[in-house]
């Protein structure tokens, strides 16, 4: 991918992306905002080790287990999605 491993925050909200590929390279990124798109799962994000706040409103998703490896998320936004239900059992919080 051509976006640098330094990138710290990365804003692509209202793309219509339906998934999230090929993270493992940033991991300095510190805020994503992946609002207002087509995606229904948060996989694939346990690289990014240094994630702080992760803003995924308006999109299709059904479950978080995704974010649960990511120790240092200090906030997680995610309003009007299609969550039906959150397990937190095991999670490190």
């Amino acid at each position: 991918s051509g976006i640098p491993s330094s990138l710290r925050t990365l804003k692509i909200q209202r793309n219509w992306l339906s998934s999230l590929t090929a993270w493992g390279h940033l991991t300095n990124l510190q805020y994503l905002d992946v609002s207002g798109n087509a995606l229904e799962s948060l996989d694939g994000f346990s690289s990014l080790i240094h994630l702080r706040e992760l803003k995924a409103n308006d999109n299709s998703i059904r479950n978080i287990d995704g974010v649960f490896g990511l120790n240092g998320l200090l906030s997680l936004k995610l309003r009007n999605n299609c969550l039906t239900s959150v397990d937190f059992e095991g999670a490190d919080l």
